[in-house]
C-alpha cells in the first residue's frame, strides 16, 4: 500500500489537479500513517502556507470557498493532537514570515467589514494557534515588527468589535490577550530602550489607548459569561504593562527632565544608546491631540480616559524622592492637552470645561493621583517653586467655580481633593463652595459627594484649629444668600466637630451668631424667617454640643458664657415671644410665624437645659431662671410656661397658634412641659396641692399631645436631634422622649395613661404582622429599639407600678392569642382575672396622695382570691396536654415573643405575686405547647429557670409544695405525645437542654431552702418511679425515654448532693441512699430500653452518656457494689469506637471524655485498670491524629502549649503555641483529669506542660565535634570558639538532637564537591526536657543541594496554654477607618445606654470591651493587608529575579531594586514597631521586681543546670532518666561498702590514735554569743 500513497507529494505540486482534490490529498496525507512524504509535516505546512500567500498576493487565483477551506486546513493542523504530540517528542517545525504577514493583513481589513466574514474566525484561530505554539510562534518573536503590527491591528479590531458587539468579540479578545503576553516577554528580553520606545510610540500608542478607552466605556451585559470579564481584566493589565515598559522606563527619565524642567535643574547626562535626542512628552501629546475621530464626542471621551491613565503610569515609574516637580509639570502638560479640544481661549475654557462631565472626572482622577503620591509639598513650592503649584491649583478652582457653575459628582470630588491638598487653595472662594454644599440636590450620588466635600472642609479646618473661621464663612453664606439654604447636611456633621473644640472657640462662634440675628419685620419677611431658622439651628448645635462648664473652668470663660446666655435670652428669645404677644396670630403670615415658633421653642428648650446642667456642674455660674419665692397659690395651666419667660397671655397665644398650625410646635411645647416639671422638682422639697396639680397637668399634656395612636405611615427613625424633628419622625421622637422621661412622669400620670403607654410599648416590641396598623419598616425599627432599651434599662425594674401594668398587658395579649373555648384559655383567664388582689396596690399609689405604697411589702393571705386562682390553675395545668389535640395558639410567633419579653424582665425586681403569676403562666404555656411547638416549650422552660433565680422564688412554695409543682410538670410531659417530626428534630436537643437546666435549677432550689428536703424528694421520686413504671411499652419512644432520662438523672444527682450534705442525719442519709439506688436502677433500665429503640446514628446521644456518668457517680458515692457494670462497659466500648470520628462533635466529646475520666477511676468497670488506661490512650491518640495542625504558629512569647500531630514532623524556630480549638481543650481536660487519678504515662505529659520549650534549627557552618562531624577530622574554627559555643548551648539547656540519639555515629549533612569532603553543619537543638517526648532525628540524602535535609520529630500531644494579655496597638490610632468606627461605636454605646443608671465606672469598663473588639478587628485587617502586600511583592520579586537570571537587563535590575526597597520598607516598619514595643517593656519593667530582674540577677540556675553526664556503661548521656540513674549508681556505690569494717576495729583505731577532745570547762563556751572582739579579729585575718 505504500506504493499507492507515495506519489501524493508530486500530485500536490501538479498544476493540472484541481485545488479541491489537492486539499483532500493533503488532508489525507496529514492524518494517515501510510502516506510516505519526506519530512511530511513540514512539507504540508510549507505547501498550505505557500498557497495562502500566493492567493493573498494574487499570484494564485482560487475561488473564495476554496481559500476558506485552505485556512480551515491550516487551522486543523495547528490545533491537532498530532502536532502537539510531535512537538512534545522534540520535532522541530517552523512557519514562513510571509504567512504571518498575510494573517496581519487580513486582520487589518476586518474592522472595515460591516459584519465578520466566514474566514475571519478561521484566521483568528490560526493566529491563536501560531502564538500558542512555542516553535511556530518564533515567526513573530524573531521579527518583532510583525508582532507589533499584529498588536496594533488587533487593538483596532477589538475596539470595533466592542463598539459593534460582533459575535467574534470574545475570540478577538482571546487572541489579543495571547499577543500581549508574548510582547511583554519580548519587552523584558530586549535591551534597546530607544527601539522599544519608538515601537510603542509609533505603532502601539494610539491603538492601545483607543482600546483602553473602549474597555473603560463599554458596558458589558449582565448575562455575559465570566470569560469576557476575565479577558478584559487581563487585557487591561497587559496593556498597562506594555505602555509602562515601553514609554516610562528608567533610562528615559533624563529625556523627560529635559522637556519638563528648566535647563538649570537637569544635571543628568545621557549615556550609552540613548545619546540621540528624544522628545517623549511632545511626541505623546501630539499623538493624543491628533487622533482622527468621526465626531468630537468620541475624541473627548478618548482624552478623558487616556490622559489619567498615562499620568498614573508616569507616577508609578518616576514618582520618587526628588521628582515631585517633574510629576507636577507633567500634570500641567496633560491638563493642557485635556482642554485642547474645547477651545484656544482661556475664557471659553472656564465656561465649557465645568460642563464637560468626563473632563472633570479625568481632572479628579489626576488630582487624586497627585494627592496619593504626595507631589505637592507646600513649603518647597513656596520656597523653591515660587508658588507655581499653588497658582496652578488656584487656576483650577477658578475654572471649576465659573459662572454659571454646573455642580456634578466629579465636580464636588475635585473640590474635595483640592481642599485636601491645601486649604488655602479653596479659602478665597470658600463662600461659593459652601453655597454649593448647601444647595438642594435631588440626585442621591451627588448629595453624598456634596456631604463628603462639606465633611472634608470641616475636618480640615478643625484639624488646623480654624473652625471659627469656617463657621464665620458659613454665617456669611446664610445671611447674604439670596436663595434658600438647606443645612441638613451641615446639621448632621457639625456636632461631631463641635465636641472636639474648646469652650472659648464655641463661645466666639456663639457671639458671631448673635451678631447676625435680626428680628425687625420678621413676621412680614419669609426670607428673613428662613435665615433666622438656620441661625437658630446653628445656635442650638453650639449650645447643646459645648462641653459643660465646671468649677475648674476659668472665670473669664464662665463670665463670657453667662453674658451670652443672658444676651440670648434678652435679644433673641424674649423678642421672639414679644412678636407673638403683639401680633394677631389669625391674620399674620402663617409660614413665617411657624418658622419663628419652631426657632424660639427649640432655643428655649436648649437654653433651659444648658442652664440647668451648668447650674448643677458649676458653682460659679448664676442661674438665669429665677427660683420660686413661695409655693404656688393656684394650679398652673398646662400651656402656661411663665415660670421661664413672659406672661400667661403670651404663652396662651403661642399655644393657640401651635395647636392650629403645626403639630411639631406642639411637640416642642410638650418638651417645655418636661422642663417645667424638672424645674418644679428642683426648687421644691415636698409638692403642695397646687404644685402637684401643676405637675400632673404638665405630665398629662406631654403624653396626650402625642400622635402615637394616629396613622404611622411613612415614618422614619429619630436621630435624637430635637432640631431635626419632622412630621415623618415625629411619632418616634415623641415615644423617645416619653421613654426617656418616664421615670419623672410616672408619679403624675393617671392609670389610663400608664396603661396606654404600656400597651404601646408591648405593641412595638411584637412582630408587625399582628399590630392593629402596619408600620413602616424604618419607623417600626425606631419604635422597637426605643421600647427595647426601655425594657432592658435598670430604671424599668425600679418603676414597679409601670412594670406591673406591662406584665398585665402581656397576660391579656397571651389570652387573646389562645383559642377560645379551650382549657388553656380558661386557665389564662383565671390567672389574669380582675378580682385578683395583686391589682389593688396600683390604684392605691394614685389615690393615697403623697404616700407611695411599695408593692414588695404587700402580702397576701392563704385564702385570697389570687392564691386560690393560682392553686386552681396549677391543678388544671396537667390536664391541658391531655385535652388539647391541636395547636391552641392563633399566632405562635407572637406568643414566642411574649415569652421572651417575660424572660427579659429582671427576676429580682418582680414582687412575689407577679413572680408566682408569671411562673404559672409559663407553666401553662409549656404544658400546652410541649407536644407540638418545641421552640415555644423551650422558651417557657428557659423563662421558668430564670424565675427560679429570683430572690423571691421561695414564695412559690407557699402556694404549692415543691413536689406538687414537679408532679404537674412530669404529668404534662408524660401525657404528651412525643412524636417529633422532621421540622422539630433540630429543636429537640435544645429542648432537652432547657428541660435539664430547669429540673436542675428547681431541685437545687429545693436543696438550698433546706426545708422539707427529704419529704419533697421522696414524694417526687416515688411519683416519677411509679409513673415511669406505668408507662406502657407500646407508647414508648426515643423522645419519651430521653425525657425520663433527664428527670431521673437530675434526681440521682441531687440525691447524691443531699447525701453528701454535712448536716444530713444518718437516718435521712440511709433513706436517701435507698432512694438513690432505686432511682439509679430505674435509670439503668430506661437507658437500656432507649438503646433498644434508638434510631441508629453515628454517635451515642450525649444525654445517654451523661446519664450513665451520673449513675456511675451515684453508685460510687453510695460506696457499694456497682450494679450496672454491663451498661458501663457497653457504653465504654461504644465511646472508644466513636471517639476518633468526633473531632467536631463538641457535645459528644464533653460527655464522652467526662465519662472516660470517671470510668478510669472506678473499680470493677474494667478487669485491669492499666489495660483500661492503655485502651483510652489508644483512642485518644487516634482522635489527636485527626486534629488539623495548620493552626500551629510561632510566637516570641513563651507558651505552655505544644500540640503536634503524630503523622507530621514539624521543625520551627521560636516558642511553639497552638490555636486553642475546642477538641484540643476537651482532650487536654480529659488527659489532665486522668493524671489526677494516678496514671503514670500522663505524669510525663503534665511535666511537659510547664515552662517554655525551644526548638532551634539551622546551618551553623561549622562542626561542633570535628572528630565525629567532619570527614577530615579538622575544623577551620578554633577550639576555643567551639568551647564557647558549646558552653552557650549548655547555658540555654539546648542539646544536639541528632548526636544525642546517635552517639559515636558518623554521618554528614554537607558535601563539598571541590574538596570532596563531608561535614555535619546542619543541626537541630531542642530544650533538654523535650527529650522525654521520645524524639526522632535523621539525616536525608543529597538531592538538589550540597546540603542534605535534617528531619526531626517530637511525638508529644497538646497541652493547653494560658491566655495572652491584649494591649492596644498605637498604630491603629492613625488609621482613619478605625477611628471612624471607634467614634461610631462610642455613639451607638452612648445612645444604647442613655437611660442606663449603672455606675459610670461599670459603663466605662463595658465600653472598653466594645472598643477592644473594634481594635482587634481592625488590627487583623491591617495585618492581613500588610501580609498580603508583602506576599505579593515577594512573588513579583521572585518572578523578576528569575527573568533577570535568564536574560539580565537594566530595566529588570531597576524593577528588582524598586521591589526590594518596597519589601524593606514593610519589614522596617515591623522592626520599628517591635523595637518601640521592646523599649516600652524595658521602660515599664526597668525599676520593678519581677521575672526580668530575677533572670538578670540570678544566672546561677543556668550555670548549675546538669544537661549531660558520663556513665560507666553508656558513656555520655543526656536523657533525664539516664542522668538520674548515674546519680543513683554513684551514691549507691558510695554508701554501700563491699567489705564493711567491724565495730571492734573502729574502737581500737580510736583508742590508739590521740584525738583532741573538748574539756568540760570549754564546752559551755561553744553555746555563748560571739563578741565584738572576736568578730573584729576574724575580719582582720580575712
Amino acid at each position: 500500500m505504500t506504493g499507492i500513497y507515495s506519489g501524493i507529494q508530486m500530485k500536490l505540486k501538479n498544476s493540472k489537479i484541481s485545488w479541491e482534490h489537492k486539499l483532500k490529498l493533503a488532508h489525507f496525507a496529514w492524518i494517515s500513517h501510510q502516506c510516505f512524504i519526506p519530512n511530511k509535516e513540514q512539507f504540508l505546512l510549507d505547501w498550505v502556507s505557500q498557497t495562502l500567500v500566493g492567493c493573498h498576493t494574487k499570484k494564485l487565483i482560487l475561488e473564495e470557498d476554496v481559500e476558506q477551506k485552505f485556512w480551515i486546513f491550516l487551522d486543523n493542523i495547528l490545533h491537532s493532537k498530532k502536532l502537539q504530540s510531535l512537538l512534545q517528542k522534540g520535532k522541530s517545525l517552523k512557519l514562513r514570515f510571509a504567512i504571518a504577514q498575510v494573517m496581519n493583513d487580513i486582520i487589518a481589513v476586518m474592522p472595515t467589514q460591516s459584519s465578520p466574514s466566514a474566514e475571519s474566525g478561521t484566521v483568528l484561530s490560526c493566529c491563536q494557534g501560531v502564538l500558542s505554539t512555542a516553535c511556530l510562534g518564533i515567526v513573530y518573536k524573531a521579527k518583532c515588527e510583525l508582532l507589533v503590527d499584529l498588536l496594533s491591528k488587533l487593538c483596532l479590531l477589538a475596539c470595533h468589535c466592542l463598539t459593534s458587539e460582533h459575535s467574534i468579540t470574545q475570540h478577538v479578545l482571546s487572541v489579543l490577550n495571547i499577543s500581549l503576553k508574548q510582547y511583554t516577554l519580548l519587552q523584558r528580553q530586549r535591551s534597546n530602550t530607544k527601539r522599544l520606545f519608538m515601537h510603542v510610540l509609533t505603532q502601539l500608542f494610539e491603538p492601545s489607548l483607543l482600546l483602553w478607552n473602549a474597555l473603560s466605556t463599554h458596558v458589558f451585559d449582565q448575562n455575559s459569561n465570566d470569560g469576557i470579564n476575565q479577558l478584559t481584566k487581563a487585557i487591561g493589565s497587559n496593556l498597562e504593562l506594555v505602555l509602562y515598559t515601553g514609554l516610562f522606563q528608567a533610562e528615559l527619565l533624563t529625556f523627560y527632565k529635559d522637556q519638563l524642567l528648566p535647563q538649570s535643574e537637569t544635571s543628568e547626562k545621557k549615556k550609552g544608546l540613548l545619546k540621540s535626542s528624544l522628545t517623549p512628552i511632545c511626541s505623546m501629546l501630539a499623538k493624543l491631540e491628533n487622533v482622527d475621530f468621526c465626531d468630537k464626542e468620541k475624541q473627548l471621551s478618548f482624552l478623558a480616559n487616556s490622559i489619567p491613565f498615562l499620568y498614573k503610569l508616569f507616577l508609578d515609574s518616576y514618582c520618587t524622592d526628588g521628582n515631585e516637580i517633574l510629576c507636577f509639570q507633567i500634570l500641567v502638560k496633560l491638563f493642557s492637552s485635556l482642554c485642547a479640544p474645547l477651545t484656544v481661549k482661556e475664557d471659553n475654557i472656564k465656561v465649557l470645561f465645568p460642563a464637560w462631565s468626563m473632563g472633570v472626572s479625568a481632572l479628579e482622577s489626576m488630582l487624586n493621583l497627585a494627592l496619593s503620591h504626595n507631589i505637592y509639598n507646600i513649603a518647597e513650592d513656596n520656597i523653591r517653586g515660587h508658588g507655581i503649584q499653588f497658582k496652578f491649583y488656584r487656576s483650577l478652582i477658578e475654572i471649576l467655580l465659573c459662572d454659571p457653575c454646573v455642580p456634578s459628582l466629579p465636580w464636588f470630588r475635585c473640590l474635595k481633593t483640592l481642599t485636601l491638598l491645601n486649604h488655602l487653595i479653596v479659602d478665597p472662594d470658600l463662600a461659593d463652595i459652601l453655597l454649593a454644599c448647601f444647595a438642594d440636590v435631588s440626585d442621591v450620588r451627588i448629595r453624598k459627594a456634596q456631604e463628603a466635600l462639606l465633611d472634608s472642609l470641616l475636618k480640615t479646618y478643625t484639624k488646623l484649629r480654624q473652625f471659627p473661621k469656617l463657621f464665620h464663612r458659613i454665617l456669611m453664606v446664610i445671611c447674604q444668600s439670596a436663595t434658600e439654604i438647606f443645612l441638613s447636611g451641615l446639621s448632621e456633621k457639625v456636632p461631631e466637630f463641635l465636641v472636639q473644640l474648646p469652650p472659648n472657640q464655641i463661645l466666639d462662634m456663639w457671639a458671631m451668631v448673635m451678631e447676625n440675628c435680626q428680628l425687625p419685620y420678621i413676621e412680614d419677611d419669609p426670607s428673613l424667617s428662613s435665615k433666622l431658622e438656620n441661625l437658630g439651628s446653628l445656635l442650638h448645635y453650639l449650645m447643646i454640643n459645648m462641653k459643660s462648664l465646671d468649677s475648674n473652668t476659668p472665670v473669664q470663660v464662665i463670665r463670657e458664657f453667662q453674658h451670652l446666655m443672658k444676651q440670648t435670652a434678652e435679644e433673641l428669645i424674649l423678642p421672639c415671644l414679644t412678636i407673638f404677644k403683639k401680633c394677631n396670630v389669625e391674620v399674620a403670615n402663617i409660614l413665617s410665624l411657624q418658622k419663628l415658633s419652631k426657632v424660639v421653642l427649640v432655643l428655649l428648650c436648649t437654653w433651659i437645659e444648658v442652664n440647668t446642667v451648668t447650674v448643677l456642674n458649676c458653682d460659679k455660674f448664676v442661674s438665669q431662671i429665677c427660683k420660686l419665692a413661695h409655693p404656688l397659690d393656684s394650679a398652673m395651666e398646662y400651656w402656661d410656661f411663665s415660670l421661664f419667660f413672659e406672661d400667661k397671655e403670651c404663652w396662651h397665644k403661642l399655644y393657640r397658634f401651635c395647636k392650629q398650625s403645626n403639630q411639631i410646635c406642639m411637640f416642642y411645647l410638650g418638651l417645655l412641659s418636661i422642663q417645667k416639671i424638672k424645674l418644679l422638682l428642683m426648687h421644691i422639697d415636698m409638692p403642695t396641692k397646687y404644685e402637684r396639680l401643676t405637675l400632673q397637668a404638665s405630665a398629662c399634656f406631654f403624653v396626650n399631645s402625642s400622635i402615637l395612636l394616629m396613622s404611622r405611615g411613612d415614618q422614619k427613625p429619630f436621630s435624637g436631634d430635637v432640631n431635626a424633628v419632622t412630621m415623618n419622625c415625629l411619632p418616634v421622637a415623641q415615644w423617645h422622649f416619653i421613654a426617656l422621661n418616664l421615670k419623672i412622669l410616672l408619679p403624675y400620670l393617671c392609670i389610663d395613661d400608664m396603661i396606654t403607654i404600656a400597651n404601646f410599648q408591648l405593641e412595638t416590641l411584637l412582630p408587625a404582622n399582628y399590630k392593629s396598623k402596619q408600620l413602616d419598616n424604618d419607623a417600626s425599627t425606631g419604635f422597637k429599639n426605643i421600647s427595647k432599651s426601655l425594657l432592658q434599662s435598670d430604671s424599668f425594674s425600679e418603676m414597679c407600678v409601670f412594670q406591673s401594668i406591662f406584665i398585665s398587658s402581656i397576660f391579656k395579649k397571651c389570652t387573646m392569642l389562645v383559642k377560645e373555648q379551650t382549657l388553656l384559655h380558661e386557665l389564662l383567664a383565671l390567672l389574669c382575672s380582675k378580682d385578683s388582689e395583686w391589682h389593688e396596690y396600683i390604684i392605691s399609689v394614685h389615690y393615697e396622695g403623697a404616700k407611695i405604697v411599695n408593692p414588695r411589702l404587700i402580702g397576701y393571705s392563704d385564702d385570697s382570691v389570687f392564691v386560690t386562682n393560682l392553686k386552681n390553675a396549677l391543678q388544671l395545668v396537667s390536664s391541658v396536654a391531655k385535652v388539647n389535640d391541636c395547636v391552641p395558639f392563633t399566632d405562635p410567633n407572637s406568643l414566642m415573643k411574649l415569652i421572651e419579653l417575660i424572660s427579659v424582665l429582671k427576676p429580682d425586681s418582680l414582687p412575689p405575686s407577679e413572680l408566682c403569676q408569671c411562673f404559672s403562666l409559663l407553666l401553662c404555656l409549656a404544658s400546652a405547647s410541649s407536644w407540638n411547638n418545641l421552640h415555644i416549650a423551650s422558651a417557657c422552660y428557659r423563662g421558668l429557670t430564670d424565675l427560679l433565680s429570683s430572690t423571691n422564688a421561695n414564695y412559690l412554695f407557699k402556694i404549692e409544695y415543691a413536689s406538687d409543682i414537679l408532679k404537674v410538670v412530669v404529668a404534662c410531659i408524660q401525657s404528651a405525645n412525643w412524636s417529633v417530626n422532621e421540622a422539630d428534630e433540630r429543636c429537640w436537643p435544645k429542648f432537652l437542654d432547657d428541660m435539664n437546666i430547669f429540673f436542675d435549677s428547681f431541685l437545687s432550689l429545693v436543696l438550698k431552702r433546706k426545708q422539707s428536703v427529704e419529704i419533697n424528694l421522696e414524694k417526687f421520686t416515688f411519683f416519677v418511679l411509679n409513673s415511669i413504671s406505668k408507662t406502657r411499652r407500646t407508647f414508648w419512644s426515643t423522645c419519651t425515654g430521653q425525657l425520663h432520662i433527664v428527670i431521673l438523672k437530675n434526681i440521682c444527682r441531687h440525691l447524691t448532693l443531699a447525701i453528701q450534705e454535712q448536716n444530713t442525719s444518718e437516718e435521712c442519709k440511709a433513706s436517701l441512699t435507698c432512694l438513690l439506688k432505686q432511682t439509679a436502677m430505674k435509670l439503668n433500665a430506661v437507658i437500656q430500653q432507649c438503646l433498644e429503640v434508638t434510631v441508629s446514628s453515628l454517635f451515642l446521644p450525649s444525654i445517654i452518656v451523661t446519664s450513665a456518668t451520673t449513675i456511675l457517680e451515684a453508685e460510687l458515692s453510695a460506696e457499694g457494689h456497682l450494679q450496672s457494670t454491663e451498661l458501663y462497659r457497653v457504653i465504654f466500648s461504644q465511646i472508644l469506637k466513636e471517639l476518633c470520628y468526633a473531632k467536631e462533635q463538641d457535645d459528644f466529646l464533653k460527655s464522652a471524655l467526662h465519662y472516660l475520666t470517671v470510668c478510669i477511676a472506678a473499680k470493677g468497670v474494667y478487669p485491669e485498670k492499666e489495660g483500661l488506661a492503655a485502651t483510652v490512650f489508644t483512642s485518644v491518640g487516634n482522635l489527636l491524629a485527626m486534629v488539623d495542625l495548620r493552626n500551629i504558629v510561632v510566637s516570641k512569647v513563651p507558651a505552655s502549649d505544644f500540640s503536634i500531630r503524630r503523622s507530621k514532623n514539624v521543625i520551627v524556630m521560636g516558642s511553639i503555641s497552638a490555636v486553642k480549638n475546642r477538641p484540643s481543650q476537651l482532650l487536654f481536660r480529659c488527659l489532665m483529669k486522668l493524671v489526677s487519678f494516678g496514671c503514670r504515662i500522663l505524669g510525663e505529659l503534665a511535666r511537659f506542660a510547664s515552662g517554655s520549650r525551644i526548638v532551634l534549627g539551622g546551618d551553623l557552618n561549622l562542626s561542633l565535634d570535628p572528630e565525629l562531624d567532619s570527614s577530615s577530622g579538622k575544623s577551620g574554627t578554633s577550639l576555643a570558639a567551639l568551647r564557647r559555643l558549646r558552653r552557650q548551648l549548655a547555658e540555654l539547656r539546648l542539646v544536639d538532637l541528632w548526636r544525642t540519639l546517635h552517639p559515636g555515629v558518623k554521618d554528614y549533612s554537607h558535601h563539598s564537591a571541590s574538596h570532596n569532603s563531608y561535614g555535619r553543619l546542619d543541626y537541630i537543638f531542642i530544650s533538654h526536657d523535650l527529650l522525654d517526648l521520645d524524639p526522632k532525628c535523621s539525616i536525608g540524602n543529597f538531592v538538589w543541594s550540597d546540603h542534605a535535609p535534617v528531619f526531626g520529630a517530637l511525638l508529644g500531644q497538646g497541652i493547653r496554654g494560658g491566655l495572652n494579655s491584649w494591649r492596644l496597638n498605637d498604630n491603629l490610632l492613625s488609621d482613619s477607618c478605625c477611628l471612624q468606627e471607634i467614634r461610631k461605636s462610642i455613639e451607638i454605646f452612648i445612645d444604647t445606654h442613655k437611660m442606663d443608671t449603672t455606675h459610670p465606672t461599670v459603663q466605662w469598663e463595658a465600653l472598653k470591651c466594645v472598643l477592644r473588639v473594634v481594635f482587634k478587628s481592625h488590627g487583623t485587617r491591617l495585618k492581613r493587608d500588610r501580609t498580603g502586600k508583602l506576599s505579593s511583592l515577594i512573588s513579583q520579586l521572585e518572578k523578576a529575579e528569575q527573568a533577570n537570571k535568564a536574560n539580565p537587563t537594566q530595566t529588570l535590575s531597576a524593577e528588582i531594586s524598586i521591589l526590594r526597597q518596597q519589601v524593606l520598607e514593610i519589614l522596617d516598619k515591623n522592626h520599628l514597631c517591635m523595637r518601640d514595643r521592646l523599649k516600652g517593656k524595658f521602660y515599664e519593667y526597668g525599676n520593678k521586681s519581677g521575672a526580668w530582674l530575677a533572670r538578670a540577677l540570678n544566672p546561677r540556675g543556668n550555670q548549675t543546670y546538669i544537661f549531660a553526664m558520663k556513665s560507666k556503661e553508656k558513656g555520655k548521656v543526656h536523657a533525664t532518666k539516664d542522668i538520674l540513674e548515674c546519680f543513683q549508681n554513684y551514691y549507691s556505690e558510695l554508701y554501700n561498702i563491699e567489705n564493711p569494717v567491724e565495730q571492734g576495729e573502729i574502737d581500737q583505731y580510736l583508742q590508739t590514735h590521740a584525738l583532741r577532745t573538748i574539756t568540760i570547762d570549754q564546752a559551755p563556751e561553744l553555746d555563748e554569743d560571739f563578741t565584738d572582739q572576736e568578730i573584729n579579729q576574724r575580719n582582720q585575718r580575712a
